[in-house]
């Protein structure tokens, strides 16, 4: 064989070398090109999925907001229902009964009136009127305050849920 000078191993070895680090740099950059692929893959992925997830919140908040206008009309109509019921009770308790032995309860100013206090019958009867009118509308101010309170239980519900 021929004896190599210490020149040529250096020249071997350096060629050596560069061919190591060549074959470094192209698996280095083959492993750079499929991360940078993989990672784009996930961006487009990532907004894909939030572009979903922001139109099916939208049209969440869309529904939210029709059941909610829903409930509102709902209450509007329970409101003027009970409203209308409390206005006939009134009027109904101020209608004289032709019959006064009826087993039907008959308001209090029916009843002053009934009495025949001599002096004060219409004081009376008017003030018991007066009492009558006060009870019918803390009854109607109750049933309003159950209804908001039920109203914003259900909103507080439909927060938690959110």
């Amino acid at each position: 064989m021929f004896p190599l000078s210490p020149m040529a191993w250096v020249a071997a070895g350096a060629g050596v070398l560069i061919i190591a680090l060549g074959l470094g740099v192209t698996v280095q950059t083959s492993r750079l090109d499929s991360c940078k692929t993989e990672a784009a893959g996930f961006k487009a992925d990532v907004k894909a999925k939030g572009e979903v997830a922001e139109k099916a919140r939208a049209q969440d908040i869309i529904d939210r907001q029709k059941l909610s206008d829903k409930q509102e009309q709902d209450n509007a109509k329970r409101f003027a229902t009970q409203a209308a019921r409390y206005r006939a009770a009134l009027v109904a308790a101020r209608v004289p009964r032709s019959d006064p032995d009826s087993s039907e309860a008959q308001p209090l100013s029916a009843a002053a009136t009934q009495l025949g206090c001599p002096d004060r019958q219409p004081d009376v009867a008017g003030r018991l009127a007066t009492l009558e009118e006060g009870i019918l509308g803390l009854l109607q101010r109750g049933d309003v305050a159950i209804e908001r309170t039920v109203t914003c239980k259900r909103w507080l519900d439909e927060q938690v849920i959110k």
